[in-house]
């Protein structure tokens, strides 16, 4: 079964930097584009998620509280409870 697709255009110079990445990667153009674009919105969320933590260490409240949840987490690793082994 083939995935719905669609037409966007880009510019020459954009279409000649995805038609470089998708040669480097060995995959089709829009293989290329999908990976892009999943990666893209990969490194948006933990630049966010890296901004949020950035906030709790700006707050000496909100940092203690994260290292003492942090602390709870921990003693839950001599629990006794085996692993995903």
């Amino acid at each position: 079964m083939s995935a719905d697709t669609t037409t966007v255009r880009v510019s020459s110079n954009t279409k000649r930097q995805l038609d470089e990445i998708a040669n480097e990667m060995g995959v089709s153009l829009t293989a290329a584009m999908d990976t892009v674009v999943r990666e893209y919105r990969r490194r948006m969320w933990l630049e966010a998620v890296a901004a949020g933590y950035q906030s709790m260490r700006d707050s000496p409240a909100d940092w203690a509280a994260e290292v003492e949840n942090r602390a709870l987490w921990d003693k839950t690793i001599a629990d006794g409870l085996g692993g995903d082994d």
